[in-house]
């Protein structure tokens, strides 16, 4: 799907979409609508950690904070 409009009413009260939207680029070619970013690092969140209130992309990041916080030196305060 490149992007819909829900413009196409039913008598039931339900919709009609077909795909409408995208961009194409020279450069770039064919794109689709909103897309993001590419994530640097993927997590996988299940159904059952949303369920227990999990958030694992919170737990990557905590863990990658935490893994440069421990390559920094300890910088010496400023003299007066």
């Amino acid at each position: 799907m490149i992007g819909i409009n829900p413009r196409i009413s039913l008598v039931d009260g339900t919709f009609v979409t077909q795909p409408q939207f995208a961009f194409w680029f020279k450069d770039v070619g064919w794109g689709v609508e909103n897309y993001g970013t590419d994530p640097t690092i993927e997590v996988e969140i299940t159904p059952e950690d949303y369920m227990q209130g999990r958030d694992p992309q919170l737990d990557r990041a905590i863990e990658e904070a935490l893994k440069l916080l421990s390559q920094v030196e300890m910088l010496e305060p400023p003299s007066d």
